[in-house]
């Protein structure tokens, strides 16, 4: 026989819940580019300067600066992954399609 305590019982499920919502909405810091998932949301950072020096040293051109800072701060759409130079295609709403390095978001 199971004995259970009612005061508790709801909070069975709730850390697991809560670690899932962490995860899938960004609010544990993100570990690696082995921790995105293609089609999940995160956030851009916001310090224009720190993303495109990381930008530069990703070896990504400049031709995208411009998109790179309209995104600032949003949430975006993780399209791609590439974990030879450790960079995230991303899509921004209202923006576009920009390659951002992992250290951005």
């Amino acid at each position: 026989e199971t004995r259970t305590i009612p005061k508790i019982d709801h909070l069975a499920c709730f850390l697991p819940g809560a670690l899932a919502l962490d995860v899938m909405h960004g609010v544990r810091p993100l570990q690696g580019l082995a921790d995105l998932v293609i089609g999940n949301s995160v956030r851009i950072a916001d310090d224009a300067i720190s993303i495109l020096a990381a930008c530069r040293r990703a070896g990504l051109p400049i031709g995208k600066d411009h998109a790179r800072t309209m995104a600032l701060g949003m949430t975006v759409q993780v399209l791609r992954k590439d974990m030879r130079d450790g960079t995230v295609l991303v899509s921004a709403p209202d923006v576009s399609k920009v390659w951002l390095p992992f250290e951005a978001l």
